[in-house]
């Protein structure tokens, strides 16, 4: 067998659940994933431990793991929290985020548009440029820490949602609003606009998804 670390089965772990190969309330096979790895168990159920404790996975006594579906609730709390610490972010990121830095997160967005509509890995990378930005910017590294287990599911939730090709227009716009009113150092403005686009998301994802195919997220 192959002698990965727990990091590497981690990284394989949380990629196949954000980009649901493993999908939501799926069981997780530890004897498949190892054969499947050619790893031992012992580094698969430390990874597992760990995704476990950031709420990606759930265990069952007598059932045993399960990729977690987060319900509509879930999703109002990582959002609600979203708002609470990046609108409060703000007020230390505007003073000291450089133009050539603001330069850099809108041409992601831009660079993201195509002739043929949206690049939705290069635009989900510049959404999670611009967010971690925006705590980075905090300076309040108990925040980051805390924020960093929150972008953990809610990575996984704005996966979900990139399925929705019409909510990249709307997005891109957003975000470059935003950008601009932070470049103008104009903390109100800005403050307004991210608690809107976060309240807009939420409301869109969720309805895009009661109205969908889409998988990922079930009633409370």
């Amino acid at each position: 067998m192959l002698d990965r670390n727990r990091g590497d089965v981690y990284n394989y772990l949380y990629n196949a659940i954000l980009t649901q190969e493993l999908k939501p309330g799926q069981p997780i096979s530890e004897i498949g994933i190892s054969k499947a790895l050619g790893i031992s168990r012992s580094p698969l159920r430390e990874a597992l431990r760990i995704l476990q404790a950031e709420g990606l996975v759930n265990h069952y006594p007598g059932r045993g793991m399960f990729v977690a579906a987060f319900t509509e609730k879930d999703l109002m709390e990582v959002y609600a929290l979203r708002e609470l610490f990046e609108v409060y972010s703000l007020e230390n990121m505007i003073r000291y985020v450089s133009d050539e830095q603001l330069d850099k997160l809108e041409e992601n967005f831009r660079n993201a548009k195509q002739d043929s509509g949206f690049d939705r890995e290069k635009m989900f990378q510049a959404d999670l440029a611009l967010h971690s930005a925006i705590i980075k910017g905090s300076g309040n590294y108990r925040l980051q820490e805390f924020m960093n287990t929150l972008d953990i599911q809610s990575n996984v939730i704005k996966n979900i949602s990139r399925g929705i090709p019409e909510l990249f227009q709307i997005s891109c716009e957003k975000h470059i609003a935003i950008i601009q009113a932070i470049r103008e150092r104009n903390l109100e403005l800005a403050q307004e606009r991210l608690r809107n686009h976060i309240q807009e998301a939420k409301h869109r994802t969720i309805e895009a998804i009661r109205t969908s195919e889409i998988t990922g997220i079930k009633p409370d």
